[in-house]
Formats: C-alpha cells, sequence, structure tokens
C-alpha cells in the first residue's frame, strides 16, 4: 500500500498491478476482482459476505461494454447492450410476497410459463388473438377466407367475421406473419355503416362495407344468429378513451367509433 498525494494504492507483493486505488474524491477504483466474504466486521454493522451500498451501484459505468451481476451458478442479471435487461435463472424467478418464506405469489419459470393466484388485468378491455389480416389498424370487421387469411369485410351479413382491435388488454399467438389484434372477448372500438345515433344499447351488429358493422333486423337475427359479431355496448361522447390505467395510462382516439361486445 502506498500513498501518493490525493491517491492510495494497494498492490499484489510488488508495486506494480493495483488491487484498488482510493481516490480523496470518495472513489474506490477496483480494476479487478473483489471478493467479499470469510470476514466478519460486527464493528461496522457488515456481516460476512455482505456488500452495502447507500448510493446506486454501478456494474458498468461504460455502456458500450454492457455489464451484469452473475449469480454462481444458478443465473445471472446481464446488460448484453442490446437494449434489454436479459435475466438467466436454472428454472425462473419466483417473486414472494413479503419475505423468501412460504410460497411464491408469482412464478416465472424457465421453460417460458407464468404462474401466479390471480392475475387483475384492468388496464384495457379485450382480450385479442393476432391473426393474418390486410389491415392492422383497430376497428374494423373483417372475415376470414378458406386460408385464415382475414380481409374487411365488403358487405352485410358476411359469414366468419371478428373485430381488430386497438384496446387489448391481453393478447396471444404473435409471429412475423400474424400481427393483427382480433377481439376474441370482451368490448372494442368499432367503425359503423350507419350514422352512429341510429344505434342503440343491446343492438345486434354484423359485417357491413368496407369493414363496418350494421343493425341487425329481428328477422336477420332469427334467419342468421350466427352472423352476429356482437351487441351495441356504448355510443361514446367522448373523443378520447384514457385507456392504460393509472400504471400505464395512453389516449386512444374514438374516431366516430362505437363500443361493441365481442360475440
Amino acid at each position: 500500500m502506498n500513498g501518493a498525494g490525493s491517491y492510495w494504492h494497494v498492490w499484489s507483493g510488488t508495486q506494480g498491478t493495483t488491487l484498488a486505488c482510493y481516490r480523496d474524491t470518495g472513489h474506490v477504483n477496483i480494476p479487478h476482482h473483489l471478493y467479499v466474504g470469510g470476514y466478519n466486521n460486527t464493528s461496522y454493522g457488515l456481516s460476512a459476505s455482505t456488500i452495502a451500498c447507500s448510493g446506486n451501484l454501478w456494474v458498468s459505468a461504460n455502456n458500450a461494454t454492457g455489464g451484469g451481476i452473475i449469480l454462481a451458478d444458478d443465473g445471472d442479471i446481464v446488460d448484453n447492450n442490446d437494449g434489454y435487461c436479459s435475466m438467466r435463472f436454472s428454472y425462473g424467478v419466483r417473486i414472494f410476497s413479503a419475505n423468501r418464506g412460504g410460497s411464491a405469489v408469482i412464478t416465472l419459470g424457465s421453460n417460458g410459463n407464468i404462474t401466479a393466484n390471480a392475475v387483475h388485468n384492468a388496464v384495457w378491455n379485450d382480450y385479442a388473438e393476432c391473426r393474418q389480416a390486410e389491415i392492422i389498424e383497430g376497428g374494423y370487421c373483417v372475415t376470414e377466407n378458406k386460408n385464415g387469411y382475414m380481409i374487411k369485410t365488403t358487405q352485410r351479413l358476411m359469414p366468419a367475421c371478428k373485430l381488430t382491435s386497438d384496446t387489448y388488454g391481453s393478447i396471444m399467438g404473435e409471429t412475423e406473419e400474424a400481427k393483427t389484434p382480433i377481439a376474441v372477448a370482451g368490448r372494442v372500438l368499432v367503425y359503423t355503416y350507419q350514422s352512429r345515433e341510429n344505434y342503440e344499447l343491446g343492438d345486434a351488429v354484423c359485417s357491413a362495407p368496407n369493414g363496418t358493422v350494421d343493425i341487425m333486423t329481428r328477422e336477420e337475427i332469427m334467419m342468421y344468429p350466427e352472423r352476429i359479431v356482437g351487441t351495441v355496448s356504448e355510443i361514446p361522447d367522448y373523443e378520447i378513451w384514457h385507456g392504460g390505467g393509472k400504471y400505464a395510462p395512453q389516449d386512444i382516439e374514438v374516431n366516430g367509433r362505437i363500443w361493441v361486445y365481442v360475440r
């Protein structure tokens, strides 16, 4: 160890390779490894194998090199400098409600499974699946051909119709080809064929030209019940729907659409 002005150096053996360097600015630079353990100094309130930090702990201050925390042979938390924080664990991650005892309330398995006692999703409205379609925008009525490809409807009472969504809270099945969210449960904002003032709560709606929905007559409901795509839920009198809840607020433009419960 040698002090030189505003620096303190700790060397291994002969003077040459610095193990640690203390500056009077309050920084300690350790260019190699720091092993904590096998030493118990209770006078400082620290037990063996403890690192105490009252501020930020920088694993790597140089963003270009990434950095990470290695957790023995069971996992690690690393920055691969690709915009993501990557986590790897042998079996997964367990999240406890209060302490490390008892059963985990959420488990993120290394096999891709997520297990939880209950999942409360109050962020958006509907549940959607991704399909291949000619459009991605929400609010349109689409029908699928025999190959499963979905296109905007061109006439009333078309079969196999669904509604595209931009208000989904959960989504599944996205691939490189399947990018369009299709509502399968809940309610969704949809464009109308007629003036929106003609629609009433509870009206059954079917497909209509240009990917819109139209009101079904009583006779059509009885003759073509399988052509019902949903029922009218609300005629909004606002231009912006404030979705996303308090944790992820996001504004969705209504654009003259109405709310329809998906059938």
